[in-house]
């Protein structure tokens, strides 16, 4: 898996060198000029899409990935588990909570950002979330994982 994720990264740099090797100067051939220009993006595409189909088949294999998840939330942090796994993140980790049309996201890490989708919650549950995160806005206890 880990060498479909590095096609997306380094396709654009071989276009490049490519691009700069034969596509320009004394020795520049159209068809490579051509090549480049245009196979370069395609490449870039194939590749992407290759690594998101990599990721997801590595989600499905992984025995957690179909398991409901129990989340805890109250003032010291954030609790979530199922019968394979338990992770506890304090408030403080966390760079900032963004609520989304249709879900909440706790910002930890780019590739580790828990998500809370709303459809879970009733309304009351969504309004109690909301007046925590502000307790904690206010009282400077979330977000202070930035620096």
């Amino acid at each position: 898996m880990h060498a479909f994720m590095l096609g997306p990264i380094l396709v654009p740099f071989i276009g490049l060198w490519a691009l700069a090797c034969w596509g320009v100067g004394p020795y520049a051939d159209r068809t490579v000029l051509l090549a480049a220009l245009i196979g370069t993006p395609v490449a870039w595409v194939v590749s992407r899409l290759l690594a998101d189909r990599a990721v997801a088949r590595a989600t499905r294999l992984s025995p957690a990935s179909d398991r409901a998840i129990d989340w805890r939330l109250d003032e010291t942090g954030i609790e979530l588990s199922n019968d394979l796994f338990f992770s506890r993140i304090r408030w403080g980790a966390l760079v900032s909570v963004r609520e989304e049309e249709n879900r909440f996201v706790f910002l930890l890490t780019p590739p580790g950002s828990p998500i809370l989708p709303k459809r879970v919650l009733t309304p009351d549950q969504q309004t109690e979330l909301r007046m925590l995160l502000a307790d904690l806005r206010a009282s400077g206890r979330l977000g202070r994982g930035v620096d």
